[in-house]
């Protein structure tokens, strides 16, 4: 008897195709800059892109989680209105605002421990 035991795979694509995603999202997040990619992605004014506090920070990571929400759904769901450089693009920029996020807090804390 042969034994055609193959592991069980969640996805039919091979598994380097994980790793080479995530490389292509972290590249792009160091290379990221907020006045020239966001509001290619997001409805947002310029002030708003132009405001580096915190809470506008966390209020624009909240809006491209939503945002890439959306549109991973769409592309689980198979719409045709999905758009695998949308979904790209806002991973890198979701990936950036995090990394200026905690650059903005732990700035922060030293001015808050110098005082």
């Amino acid at each position: 008897q042969v034994n055609d035991f193959k592991p069980l795979r969640l996805s039919n694509k091979p598994a380097h195709y994980s790793t080479s995603f995530r490389a292509l999202a972290d590249q792009g997040a160091a290379c990221y800059q907020r006045s020239l990619h966001l509001q290619r992605l997001l409805p947002i004014s310029q002030t708003k892109v132009e405001d580096h506090t915190l809470q506008m920070c966390q209020w624009i990571v909240q809006r491209l989680a939503r945002a890439l929400r959306h549109e991973r759904n769409r592309g689980r769901a198979g719409h045709w209105a999905y758009n695998l450089n949308r979904h790209i693009a806002l991973l890198q920029a979701y990936r950036g605002e995090v990394k200026l996020m905690g650059e903005i807090e732990n700035d922060l804390k030293v001015v808050q421990r110098a005082e």
